[in-house]
C-alpha cells in the first residue's frame, strides 16, 4: 500500500512537470508577444529624421545632414556598404552614429530603431569595415618632413 502511494505521488509529479513544461513552451514558443513592436520602424524613423528639422539629423547622428547624406552616396559608390533585406544604408550608417555619438549601447539602438540585437551588431560591424577601407582614401599619415 504504502509502495503504491509513493508511485502514485511520483506519477502526479511527473504529470505536473510535463504541464508546466507545455505551459512554458506555449509561453516562450506559441503566444509570443513582439518585443519591437513601435510603428516607427528603423526605415521609418529614419525617413522622419532625413526630411525632418535639420537639427534632428544633429541630434541623432552628431552629424549635420549634408554630411550624413554624403556618407550614405560615398559607401554605396564605392560599393563599401549596400541596402540589405531589412536595412537600407542610411539606417545603417545612422545605428552606427547613434552609438558612437552618444555612447549608446545595442540595447537603445534595438528600441530607436526596432531592429534585433544581432541586426544591430551585424550592421555596426559592416558599417566600421566600411570606414576602415574608407579610411585609406582619405586619412593619411604626415610626411616625415612635415613640421609638428
Amino acid at each position: 500500500m504504502e509502495m503504491a502511494k509513493r508511485h502514485e505521488k511520483q506519477r502526479h509529479k511527473r504529470r505536473l512537470i510535463i504541464a508546466l513544461a507545455r505551459c512554458s513552451y506555449n509561453d516562450i514558443y506559441v503566444n509570443k508577444i513582439p518585443l519591437r513592436n513601435s510603428s516607427l520602424s528603423g526605415y521609418v524613423y529614419m525617413e522622419e529624421v532625413l526630411k525632418g528639422h535639420r537639427e534632428r539629423c544633429l541630434q541623432v547622428c552628431r552629424m549635420e545632414l549634408n554630411v550624413f547624406q554624403n556618407f550614405c552616396e560615398i559607401f554605396p559608390s564605392r560599393h563599401l556598404l549596400n541596402d540589405t533585406r531589412g536595412v537600407k544604408v542610411e539606417e545603417q550608417l545612422a545605428m552606427f552614429f547613434y552609438i558612437m555619438g552618444k555612447s549608446s549601447s545595442n540595447r537603445s539602438v534595438q528600441y530607436q530603431f526596432q531592429n534585433s540585437g544581432e541586426t544591430v551588431s551585424h550592421h555596426l560591424e559592416r558599417v566600421l569595415n566600411a570606414i576602415h577601407k574608407l579610411s585609406f582614401d582619405y586619412a593619411h599619415l604626415p610626411s616625415s618632413s612635415a613640421s609638428p
